[in-house]
C-alpha cells in the first residue's frame, strides 16, 4: 500500500520514461562518453558511475570516469575503480553525464570547467536528491528514489539495455550504502523489489558485505575514536562531533575515512539530529543525520549552501573551526 500513495515531490523530479529514452538516445549518438561521480565519492556516485561505464563499453562506447577525489579504499573493489581520472577536458567528449550530484558545486569542477554548466554542452544530470537543482540540459531526477543507482536501473529497464553481473554488483553497492542496508527510512517496498532484481541480474552481495560493511582499517577505527569520545548533545537535543587536522596526522587516517561515523552520532536516544563538522585545508564539510519524521536535515543544510535528503544531507564551505565554549553564572545553593 506505501507504493500506492500519493507522492508531493514535483514531477520535473519524479522518474520519466520520456526522459529515460531521451538519455538512451544521446548516449547511442555519443561515442566519447565521461561519467562525473561527486567530490567525496560514496557508495552511491562510485556504484553509478562504475556501473554505467561497463553498460556503456558493453555498447562500444569510448568511457572515463572523473571524480576529483579519490575513492575510498571500502569502494575499490569494484571494477575499473583504479581508472577514475582528477581532471579531462570537455571538448574531447560528446557527451557528459553527472551521477548522483544535486547541484553542480558537488562535482569540484564549477570553478575549473564553468561551461559545463553554462549549457553550452550537452550535460545529463541523474540524480536522487530532492534539493538537485536541475543544473542540466537533461536532468533525469526521482526524489523518491533511494539511490541514483536504483534511477538507473529503472533507466536501464525502460531502455532494455543489458546489465552484467559486475555492474548489477556496482548499482547494488550504491543501493546498499544508501539505504543502510536497507535499514534507513528510505528503504521502501520498490527498494527491496529493484535490490532483488540486481541480485537475480547477478549483484555479489557477499563482496559487498564484506568489502563494505564488514572491513573497517585500524587507522579509520581510531579516527572513529576520536571522534565519538569528542561528541556532545546540546540543550536542543542536536549531537554534535567534530574533527581536525590534526586527527588525520594522529591516526593515520585520510578524510574519506570519516565516512560511517555519523550513523554512530544519529543513535544517540533522544537526539533532534546529529552533526559532523570536518575541517580539513581550509574547508569545512558539514553532514547532517536524523532518525526524526518532523526534522528536515537537508533545509538545514541549505542554509550553508548545501543540500541533500530529508533525513541526511551536507554542505561544504571555506573556513575553519573555531571553538566556542559559552558560560553562565548561577547562584551557589
Amino acid at each position: 500500500m506505501d507504493d500506492m500513495k500519493t507522492s508531493s515531490v514535483p514531477p520535473e523530479k519524479q522518474f520519466q520514461e520520456s526522459v529515460a529514452r531521451e538519455i538512451g538516445a544521446m548516449i547511442d549518438s555519443a561515442q566519447k562518453i565521461v561519467l562525473i561521480s561527486h567530490r567525496n565519492p560514496d557508495g552511491d556516485t562510485s556504484g553509478s558511475g562504475l556501473a554505467m561505464r561497463l553498460i556503456l563499453e558493453e555498447r562500444g562506447k569510448q568511457v572515463t570516469n572523473v571524480c576529483v577525489d579519490p575513492l575510498p579504499t571500502s569502494f575499490r573493489y569494484m571494477p575499473n575503480a583504479a581508472l577514475f581520472e582528477q581532471e579531462f577536458s570537455p571538448v574531447d567528449f560528446d557527451l557528459i553525464i553527472t551521477v548522483d550530484a544535486a547541484v553542480k558545486q558537488q562535482t569540484g569542477l564549477h570553478e575549473i570547467l564553468p561551461e559545463l554548466f553554462d549549457g553550452s554542452v550537452s550535460l545529463i544530470n541523474i540524480d536522487h536528491h530532492i534539493s538537485n537543482t536541475l543544473f542540466g540540459t537533461v536532468n533525469l531526477v526521482e526524489a523518491d528514489a533511494c539511490s541514483t543507482t536504483a534511477v538507473l536501473w529503472k533507466m536501464l529497464d525502460v531502455l532494455g539495455w543489458h546489465v552484467s553481473s559486475k555492474a548489477a554488483t556496482c548499482l547494488l553497492n550504491g543501493l546498499m550504502t544508501d539505504t543502510g542496508s536497507l535499514q534507513h527510512s528510505n528503504a521502501t517496498p520498490e527498494s527491496f523489489r529493484i535490490a532483488a532484481r540486481m541480485l537475480a541480474a547477478g549483484a555479489n552481495l557477499q563482496k559487498i558485505r564484506k568489502n563494505v560493511f564488514q572491513t573497517t582499517p585500524l587507522s579509520t577505527l581510531r579516527l572513529w575514536g576520536r571522534i565519538l569520545n569528542r561528541m556532545t548533545m546540546n540543550d536542543q537535543g542536536v549531537v554534535v562531533s567534530t574533527v581536525q587536522e590534526e586527527d588525520f596526522a594522529v591516526t593515520g587516517a585520510d578524510p574519506k575515512d570519516t565516512a560511517g561515523v555519523i550513523d554512530y552520532l544519529n543513535m544517540v536516544p533522544r537526539a533532534k539530529y546529529s552533526l559532523l563538522l570536518t575541517e580539513r585545508k581550509g574547508v569545512v564539510k558539514g553532514s547532517f543525520r536524523t532518525q526524526r519524521d518532523d526534522v528536515n536535515v537537508s533545509d538545514i543544510a541549505g542554509n550553508f549552501g548545501g543540500g541533500g535528503h530529508v533525513k541526511a544531507a551536507g554542505f561544504t564551505k571555506s573556513g575553519r573551526l573555531e571553538v566556542d565554549p559559552r558560560f553562565r553564572i548561577v547562584s551557589a545553593v
